[in-house]
């Protein structure tokens, strides 16, 4: 296993409770939306890659025949197989599937990809995994086409977690999907972070929070207004990015 990948599973390993309690995943709106979007049917095979302890997963499986849930993190998946123990659940890379060819009719990935050192090839992948007409739903972190507040949100997410790879614009999303499937619908979710449950989930040292802490509060204005920074008596209270979400086709 690559360096890289080592990394992000003993980091999402470490982390399992707090994740399966972060108010930004137990909020399911996006999914919910999602599961709408993609016509999700009992006829379905589904495959949710990068689960977690199943915020997706758990909202897709009353709507599909069959789910599968697919993490690189066994404590991820052994939190999710806590709370359903019937859960079809599978330790994997995500851009290399132990799985044949055609096997799922429709797949998600929520809040993931930007940790993912080759998205080409995990898009490859989702491509290789989709029957014919198959649909795939991505949710994840999206920045406006500007350098510099990408900028602001590159820089913060790297001193935050190592793991992270990039955050992509949504111009930069549309060019990768459309190698591979034709997207159907295109649009964006909102989504408030309150700060320091944010801050705690990366397991930083203090010194690291507080540098972080500084970067919300001298944060310029465009930075301030984009990502709706919340500051009161002197402390960063939330902040609120966007997430692009996707349906998209296998041609």
């Amino acid at each position: 296993m690559a360096v890289h990948k080592r990394r992000v599973r003993d980091r999402f390993d470490g982390s399992a409770e707090l994740y399966d309690v972060s108010p930004e995943h137990v909020a399911t709106d996006d999914v919910d939306e999602a599961v709408r979007l993609s016509c999700a049917t009992r006829e379905d095979v589904y495959l949710d890659v990068a689960s977690g302890t199943g915020h997706a997963y758990f909202r897709f499986l009353p709507h599909v025949g069959m789910a599968v849930a697919a993490d690189i993190s066994l404590s991820m998946l052994k939190k999710l197989k806590s709370k359903y123990t019937n859960a079809f659940a599978v330790a994997s890379d995500a851009e290399a599937f132990p799985f044949r060819n055609r096997s799922f009719s429709l797949i998600s990935c929520r809040i993931a990809v930007h940790h993912f050192t080759d998205v080409n090839r995990f898009f490859s992948e989702v491509h290789r995994l989709l029957k014919r007409g198959g649909r795939f739903v991505l949710i994840d972190s999206a920045v406006a086409d500007d350098e510099d507040l990408r900028g602001f949100i590159e820089t913060v997410e790297k001193l935050r977690d190592s793991t992270h790879v990039r955050t992509y614009t949504f111009s930069e999303w549309r060019n990768m999907l459309s190698g591979f499937f034709s997207i159907s619908f295109e649009g964006v979710v909102r989504k408030r972070h309150p700060f320091e449950s944010w801050l705690d989930r990366a397991c930083l040292d203090e010194k690291r929070k507080d540098k972080i802490r500084q970067m919300f509060l001298n944060a310029d204005d465009r930075a301030k207004s984009y990502f709706e920074i919340e500051i009161k008596d002197g402390e960063v209270l939330s902040y609120t990015d966007d997430k692009i979400l996707v349906v998209a086709e296998k041609r």
